[in-house]
């Protein structure tokens, strides 16, 4: 007995799409770690649908949030920080847009979905849908190092929006985001 929950992310979603990406939209896995995780949970689904069992997918859109020591993320403000902290200098493509959620909104938003008795659907978006290009969080994050950081204008190729749709979400459990984009940018920062 018990609830099986896989964390998968916006990886699974490798193509750029024009509007948020729903739950129901058909996965499109651009590198290993992306089909790692797109085959986690069509085996969670699968289990769940032949087993019986009472499996959850939680996707989550572009995790960030204060690194553990000595640790690397992957995530764009961190990368970000890291590259004004080492070279005064950071690249950013203005066609890259995403949304951004703080690692700890995303815990506890899953802590709702995970805890309710009987959720409706078995798989869900967890998002603050706050748009955001690349450029933007370069502006963001210089500006919280206290300027002096270049911003590399990198604008290259075609327009590139991957934002999950965390409609389905909200309307079941309700949302309330504590840390905008800008609160957390500005901890990573500090940190």
């Amino acid at each position: 007995n018990g609830r099986f929950v896989y964390f998968s992310s916006q990886e699974v979603y490798g193509n750029p799409y024009s509007k948020n990406i729903p739950e129901q939209t058909p996965l499109s896995p651009k590198g290993f770690k992306a089909m790692a995780l797109a085959q986690g949970e069509e085996i969670c689904l699968n289990y769940r649908n032949v087993q019986g069992l009472d499996a959850m997918v939680v996707r989550f859109d572009h995790i960030y949030g204060i690194p553990d020591k000595n640790l690397t993320e992957d995530n764009p403000c961190f990368r970000m920080c890291l590259e004004a902290l080492m070279t005064k200098k950071i690249s950013a493509n203005e066609r890259h847009v995403f949304s951004m959620l703080y690692l700890n909104d995303g815990i506890e938003l899953a802590y709702k979905a995970i805890m309710e008795e009987s959720p409706k659907e078995s798989c869900y978006h967890i998002s603050s849908m706050e748009a955001i290009n690349e450029y933007e969080l370069a502006q963001m994050i210089s500006y919280k190092m206290g300027g002096g950081i270049e911003i590399i204008d990198n604008t290259i190729g075609e327009y590139y929006r991957v934002i999950l749709d965390g409609d389905r979400y909200r309307e079941e459990y309700g949302q309330k985001i504590f840390t905008n984009c800008e609160k957390g940018v500005e901890k990573v920062v500090k940190y």
